[in-house]
């Protein structure tokens, strides 16, 4: 059975703003949809293993996790991420100039 009323805060610390907030973003706005979509073109111009590992930094996935799934130390990963995206970075130069 649900109870409706308030969760009540048993510490003071809690109670007066010892802990951060959490806030929940909201919808995304179809602005920022179309933005994404946009983005998510870009991931074509790269091969399968760099499309992932941009993909998985998007996901803010650890480093760790990632080094793991490739087989490779941090910086090999790193090296490969920054290739990729200077890669995006190149195509979109192109196309602007």
């Amino acid at each position: 059975m649900k109870a409706s009323w308030p969760q009540v805060i048993h510490d003071f610390w809690n109670a007066y703003g010892w802990d951060k907030a959490r806030t929940r973003l909201g919808p995304p706005t179809p602005d920022a949809i179309d933005r994404m979509d946009e983005c998510m073109e870009w991931l074509r111009w790269l091969e399968p293993e760099q499309m992932r590992l941009v993909w998985a930094r998007a996901e803010r996935l650890q480093w760790k996790r990632i080094m793991a799934q490739l087989g490779v130390c941090r910086e090999t990963a790193r090296q490969r991420y920054l290739l990729a995206v200077a890669t995006i970075a190149a195509r979109l130069n192109q196309k602007v100039a």
